[in-house]
């Protein structure tokens, strides 16, 4: 005759004496050993965990598999073990079973113990079940992660201890399979039979919520199997680490994604990731992965992808702020620019000091400008770096944070087909030394502006546009060049990149005339005008099938925040919303708000000659204290 579960329950726990309690385990639940808390290891949910308001993460089990596990669920007639088929402490085998649903309230009428169940109730960890993303994160917002995707943004020093701990993600080697399955249908050209790395395993539908495994012999678990076959959930792929089941993503990434910040790809890509090395420094990882899932979700309007970009985001903050206090920790740069990457994938509107300061932290500690000329990767990222610097500095009018030794160290270099900083950003070095000098003139000139007694010199700034207006742009095309055929490249390719110098070269002298020189004086309101109208008429000449003329975004702006006919402004306004969605990084969109915002005054204003210098402030918005550099918003648009 078969035993009731309550008898089961009673010999079970009843059986020989144990070592440890099952009301404590013998290690630290995940969340308190991965933020490095004291753990009071109370069963199921530490004490500690509940004690801060975080989710506690569960406890590791030794779980021991039977060698002649059947591959086939017979069918068995006995309903309940019988009394000598308890076996003794040695002997136990655990094993999984369909977990039960969420315990529901009592109804009126019912008594306790009529329901199936044991009374071992311990909590399988989030490390051994599959996750599903769907279910568990699906009802949060992105205002509920505005906290975890600014902290960065808070700290004034990337280096420091000023970085703090995110809360704990759950988030395993293993996510759902939801993910695998729309991967597959985006494309990625991997056959459906090379994702699969290790054995199928079972997960079961309610698998997050339940408490219980099933302690018995082969008989007793086969009939539990037998008994819930039909509402087993979809079955999960297991794979040995989150690299290898995100290898498509990464190829993906590899292929595409990194090169779209580009004017095209180059040896010397400073986004790409050597997916060899990459397991081994998870927070890049999940910084690849977040920001691969985020044109993926943008690409597929995918739910399920807005979610796990998310997680991504956050766990590779989190792993990168704690690798910040390990000097020896290598690939911190490639994340850095990752990371800031994906922020302007967001908004072209942030904290971005804060990324700047830690960068040239890591780059002192690297000794970067003894490796520049040796190490081409390396340059082409101190590169990247320098670039953003000189925008954000240009359109602020401050002093670039970067020392001017890695712009100089960078322009020694000499260019070639592995590397060039048009290659990069579609803008000559030599354009780039000029803006990065007249962002520090303009920074002196707002200060003199303010002092009653002091005149600005402005003979630097005269130099400067001298400079601009001599500089012979490499890609024009003669006629005599075309009968000698002598060309090596594509006309059109060449004429899209002589139009794309010269959007360039009328934006800074634009830049001039709008920063430094008396606005209300005709002369320089037909100049003004004139170099505008200079800067569109180049872009319009770019075809947009090439990626080069998503590199102008910063002359468009300063063209866009200048002109007054509807064409022109529509002509911007289109500018911004196609490359905001052909690219996916919505800087163009912030770009086009701001200008939208710009327009909306310039027409309400008094003031006939009203310029953008009065939306974006020299002094950007604090967010905390004045004199905290890297506390202000800026605009990034390079």
């Amino acid at each position: 005759m078969g035993l009731s579960p309550q008898q089961i329950r009673f010999r079970t726990t009843n059986q020989g004496g144990r070592t440890n309690s099952l009301a404590f385990a013998k290690q630290d639940c995940h969340t308190c050993a991965n933020s490095r808390a004291k753990c009071d290891r109370r069963r199921p949910k530490c004490g500690t965990c509940l004690q801060s308001g975080r989710t506690c993460g569960g406890f590791t089990l030794d779980i021991r598999w039977k060698d002649n596990l059947k591959s086939t669920l017979a069918s068995h007639s006995v309903p309940y073990p019988s009394s000598s088929s308890v076996q003794g402490k040695d002997n136990q085998i655990f094993k999984f079973v369909q977990g039960r649903g969420k315990r529901r309230r009592l109804q009126k009428g019912q008594k306790h113990g009529e329901y199936d169940g044991f009374s071992y109730q311990w909590r399988v960890p989030t490390s051994i079940l599959v996750q599903d993303y769907g279910s568990e994160t699906s009802s949060k917002t992105p205002n509920d992660y505005s906290a975890s995707l600014t902290v960065l943004d808070a700290a004034e020093d990337i280096g420091g201890p000023v970085y703090e701990q995110f809360p704990p993600q759950r988030f395993g080697d293993s996510e759902s399979l939801r993910m695998c399955t729309t991967l597959a249908k985006c494309n990625l050209n991997i056959p459906a039979s090379e994702l699969i790395h290790a054995e199928d395993v079972v997960d079961f539908e309610s698998s997050a919520t339940s408490d219980y495994i099933i302690l018995g012999d082969d008989s007793t678990t086969n009939q539990f199997f037998n008994l819930s076959y039909n509402n087993i959930g979809p079955c999960t792929i297991q794979f040995s680490n989150v690299a290898d089941k995100y290898r498509a993503v990464l190829e993906l990434y590899d292929r595409d994604y990194c090169v779209i910040p580009l004017s095209g790809d180059c040896q010397s890509n400073p986004f790409r990731v050597d997916n060899a090395r990459i397991h081994d420094a998870p927070f890049l990882l999940h910084a690849v992965l977040a920001l691969a899932t985020q044109h993926l979700a943008k690409q597929n309007k995918t739910q399920d992808f807005s979610t796990e970009m998310l997680s991504h985001w956050s766990n590779a903050m989190q792993l990168f702020s704690c690798a910040l206090s390990q000097p020896s920790q290598i690939l911190m740069i490639d994340t850095l620019l990752i990371l800031i990457n994906f922020e302007i994938t967001q908004s072209a509107s942030a904290y971005w000091g804060v990324h700047l300061n830690g960068a040239r932290n890591l780059l002192e500690q690297s000794s970067a400008l003894q490796r520049i000329a040796v190490n081409s990767k390396l340059r082409a990222q101190v590169a990247m770096l320098v670039w953003w610097d000189v925008t954000i500095a240009f359109i602020s009018r401050r002093q670039p944070r970067l020392p001017q030794t890695y712009l100089q160290a960078v322009k020694s270099c000499k260019e070639s087909n592995s590397w060039s900083f048009f290659t990069l950003n579609g803008c000559p070095i030599e354009f780039v030394s000029s803006m990065a000098r007249l962002a520090k003139l303009a920074s002196i000139y707002e200060k003199t502006l303010q002092m009653e007694w002091t005149t600005f010199n402005d003979f630097p700034v005269f130099a400067e546009m001298c400079q601009i207006q001599a500089f012979v742009n490499p890609e024009h095309v003669f006629l005599d060049d075309l009968d000698a055929h002598t060309l090596d490249d594509n006309v059109d390719l060449k004429r899209n990149r002589y139009h794309c110098i010269e959007a360039w070269r009328n934006a800074i002298l634009l830049y001039v005339y709008q920063v430094f020189l008396p606005r209300k004086d005709q002369d320089n309101v037909r100049k003004r005008a004139y170099l505008a109208r200079s800067v569109l008429d180049n872009v319009r000449c770019i075809p947009r099938s090439d990626m080069i003329q998503k590199q102008v975004l910063l002359p468009v702006f300063l063209a866009g925040a200048e002109v007054k006919t509807d064409a022109d402004r529509e002509f911007s306004k289109q500018y911004c919303t196609y490359w905001s969605a052909a690219s996916r990084f919505y800087h163009f969109g912030s770009a086009s708000e701001l200008l939208e915002e710009i327009w909306d005054e310039m027409d309400k204003s008094a003031d006939e000659q009203y310029w953008w210098g009065v939306k974006v402030s020299s002094h950007g918005t604090t967010h905390a204290d004045d004199k905290e550099d890297s506390m202000i918003q800026e605009i990034l648009l390079g």
